[in-house]
């Protein structure tokens, strides 16, 4: 796989392997959550789940989350204004696009979780939020709302695309978002809940063609 570096942004070509990541759904102790469990780690070291610290086990949904009995799945993206324990802290795969990159890229090519990418398959261009961190090596993952805004089988479990026929275009928070074309982009309102981490002029010109954009406050902005 090559990796063109512009400037600001880095640009790929992969497949995609589906993150389920932050979904409320996503992982379960009977393993019927949407991905397979061992994908979130194994007993007394969980990579992909909410940690009680004063007990060392995984956060369990109650009854006022949105799938009570199922673990709290992290993204490396968060919403500071909510607890470890609560779903909504961190980005829901089911309905926000995002895309994950392995920690080596993101130290070679100074990305960090909040940045924002153009994503292009066949004729479809979305715009997405890179919101987890995965292992080093690791290229071409997306969230299940991404993978189903560019019509890609988007099953944590046996979906996603092998064929390298994915284009990713990431942009550091050093890149002129006047630069970055959203016109030919879906629709933004979901990504627009983490727009804190969007450069000011690209979240006006995002909320511009979004009704009832709301702007995610209290968020460290990168």
């Amino acid at each position: 796989m090559d990796t063109l570096k512009m400037g600001r942004s880095i640009s790929f070509v992969a497949g995609m392997a589906i993150d389920a990541d932050g979904a409320p759904n996503a992982y379960h102790a009977n393993n019927i959550g949407s991905d397979d469990l061992a994908n979130a780690g194994y007993e007394g070291h969980w990579w992909g789940l909410a940690i009680n610290k004063a007990t060392g086990k995984p956060y369990i949904q109650t009854g006022t989350d949105p799938c009570p009995g199922y673990y709290v799945s992290t993204t490396s993206l968060v919403n500071p204004l909510r607890d470890d324990s609560e779903p909504a802290r961190y980005v829901d795969s089911n309905t926000v696009p995002y895309i994950a990159l392995g920690s080596n890229a993101c130290t070679a090519y100074h990305m960090a979780p909040g940045a924002i990418a153009r994503v292009e398959y066949r004729d479809l261009v979305v715009l997405a939020v890179l919101a987890d961190i995965g292992p080093s090596g690791k290229w071409g993952e997306g969230s299940i709302a991404l993978a189903n805004a560019l019509g890609i089988p988007s099953s944590p479990r046996n979906g996603g695309l092998e064929e390298e026929v994915v284009r990713y275009t990431i942009f550091n928070r050093y890149y002129p978002a006047s630069e970055i074309r959203t016109d030919d982009c879906c629709d933004l309102s979901v990504l627009s809940h983490w727009s804190s981490y969007l450069w000011p002029d690209l979240r006006a010109r995002v909320g511009a063609r979004v009704d009832n954009t709301q702007v995610l406050e209290g968020a460290a902005t990168k």
